[in-house]
């Protein structure tokens, strides 16, 4: 990869940010978002054997999936993952300017009241993560990054441990941060993210590591049965701060802080600084659904036709419902499962205005194009370009579609043919997936290509997947015209059953003790919209009826 090129049609690559020994991460502009982003290219070294880059590969999905859950004003944001021209997986995140903490005190320590605000801002997001059931595993200097405002950000989510899942068996994370019970085959659970937070504390007040040694085996005997010296020893250091790193450094957990909130409150104590009101930011993020409810079924349903594609037995899918029901939600899970099994992906968004004739097309396909066999662009490019000219990130959209549109049939009937022997060549060689969303505001001759696409990669390893609002679309439409075929199938989405209320709240704000017919009310007021659920709960939390105390959820 080099500045210049155009990673999967999409991700202009501008310059390296940085490099490591699994990759680069490169400064790129998302053509089609619009907006600067990062991103992670994963480089495996030829040398590696098989079993290896299969373990490293794990944990790059891994790391954007979990990244992908953990949606929080002090981790990145996560935007996608796929796999370069050249081979390479890649993820793309937002962009996090100022430095790691690691860089910053080479030049000199952080002040004390500096140190505080980072260690509170750690607790919060930490309390965060922990309360959706994982572990970070690698906290230390170089993973958190503190910006020019003084914000904090976590990165590096390529180890976690999920609880409630099968130990990993082995350690995880970086020797000089890792906790006494790694070694000890104990169950691992937040606290050990606490005891890495206190070596990181250690090392930020006195610019040393509290165990530094050559040797593996001893570094490890020395977090297992040394106690750590006091950072006094070596700098001025407040001295509440102090009893504070030295309790979060305990062998046993059950002598440490006991859970990030509880970590908060001392820390908030020792320092003066008054208790954080959580920005609408953070608290908002506990109302991100991790997981699809009530719609399990229905993503079995996707993923089942993915898997019959991938045995070039492709059928298209309709998935419709009221608005709010859940269809994007159904979507984004099942694009994630899709991307994670390394399969392009091309997205096209309808909307009510502002998009020029066929855009939504355009947008899908341009990720198809890095797929094609350049032969096949070379000879149907300009007959598509000229009615997609989406599909180069050179050219101007809008104009040059009017213009084609109106010179006639035998024109869009060429580009229809191209349209379906490039769609179709490409559903014989590889499984990909062609989405598109809010078919009720698509324009004609977007949804007469859609047809054209459904029926060009029926029975081939390409898959269609529409949504649509029921309540605003005609069954006259075109976009029914191959469900009538017999080349479609159609998904309605119905509302949430109150037990799947009841789920939803429970995955949004754990520990929360819901009052007698909470539920319920919940469900009649929202009819079962997934949507409105949630909505219902934000303004209970923005109007502080919902708030946390000590790391639960309580209904005031």
């Amino acid at each position: 990869m080099e500045p210049g090129i155009v990673v999967t049609g999409r991700y202009r690559v501008e310059s390296l940010l940085g490099e490591g020994g699994m990759g680069r991460i490169w400064l790129a502009d998302d053509l089609q978002e619009r907006r600067r982003i990062a991103l992670k290219e994963m480089h495996v070294p030829a040398e590696l054997s098989a079993a290896k880059v299969e373990e490293l590969v794990l944990m790059f999905r891994h790391e954007f999936f979990a990244m992908k859950k953990l949606q929080h004003p002090s981790t990145l944001k996560v935007y996608d993952w796929g796999m370069t021209e050249a081979g390479n997986r890649f993820i793309t995140m937002e962009v996090v300017g100022g430095h790691d903490l690691s860089t910053l005190v080479r030049e000199a320590p952080l002040d004390t009241r500096t140190l505080y605000r980072v260690l509170i801002q750690m607790a919060q997001v930490l309390a965060f993560i922990h309360s959706r059931l994982y572990v970070h595993c690698d906290i230390k200097a170089s993973n958190v990054r503190i910006t020019e405002s003084g914000a904090v950000k976590l990165m590096d989510f390529g180890v976690m441990h999920q609880l409630g899942t099968p130990s990993p068996g082995k350690l995880k994370g970086t020797l000089e941060y890792l906790a006494p019970e790694w070694q000890r085959g104990a169950s691992i659970d937040g606290r050990a993210d606490l005891y890495s937070l206190g070596v990181m504390a250690w090392y930020l007040a006195t610019r040393k590591l509290p165990f530094k040694r050559s040797n593996p085996a001893v570094l490890l005997a020395d977090h297992l049965t040394r106690p750590p010296p006091r950072p006094s020893t070596l700098c001025a250091v407040d001295p509440q701060l102090e009893e504070i790193i030295l309790l979060l450094m305990a062998k046993d957990p059950r002598e440490r802080f006991q859970d990030a909130s509880e970590l908060m409150e001392a820390l908030c104590h020792a320092s003066g600084e008054p208790s954080p009101e959580e920005p609408l930011s953070a608290r908002a993020s506990y109302l991100h659904v991790p997981e699809v409810v009530g719609r399990e079924a229905e993503l079995e349903g996707l993923m089942n036709g993915l898997a019959e594609a991938d045995w070039g037995q492709s059928r298209a899918v309709l998935v419709g419902g009221p608005a709010g029901v859940g269809k994007t939600r159904l979507l984004q899970e099942f694009e994630l499962q899709a991307k994670l099994a390394e399969l392009p992906f091309g997205r096209g968004q309808c909307r009510a205005e502002g998009l020029a004739p066929l855009a939504p097309v355009a947008q899908a396909l341009r990720s198809m194009v890095p797929h094609t066999p350049s032969e096949l662009m070379d000879r149907l490019g300009p007959r598509l370009m000229r009615m997609l000219p989406g599909l180069s990130s050179e050219v101007p959209e809008g104009e040059v579609h009017e213009r084609a549109l109106r010179e006639g049939t035998e024109e869009k009937g060429a580009f229809f043919e191209a349209l379906s022997e490039w769609t179709r060549t490409l559903g014989g060689r590889q499984s990909f997936v062609l989405c598109f969303e809010d078919l009720q505001w698509a324009d004609s001759a977007s949804l007469e290509a859609i047809n054209v696409l459904i029926r060009a990669l029926h029975g081939t390893r390409g898959m269609v997947v529409g949504t649509f609002r029921s309540a605003e679309l005609s069954r006259l439409s075109l976009a029914f015209q191959t469900v009538d075929e017999k080349l479609t199938a159609r998904m309605d989405l119905e509302p949430l059953s109150a037990e799947h209320v009841g789920t939803l709240v429970e995955l949004v704000l754990p520990g929360l003790d819901m009052p007698e017919g909470f539920v319920t009310r919940l469900h009649a007021t929202t009819k079962g919209n997934a949507f409105f659920a949630t909505e219902c709960l934000r303004m209970l939390v923005e109007a502080g009826a919902l708030k946390r105390v000590g790391g639960r959820w309580e209904a005031e």
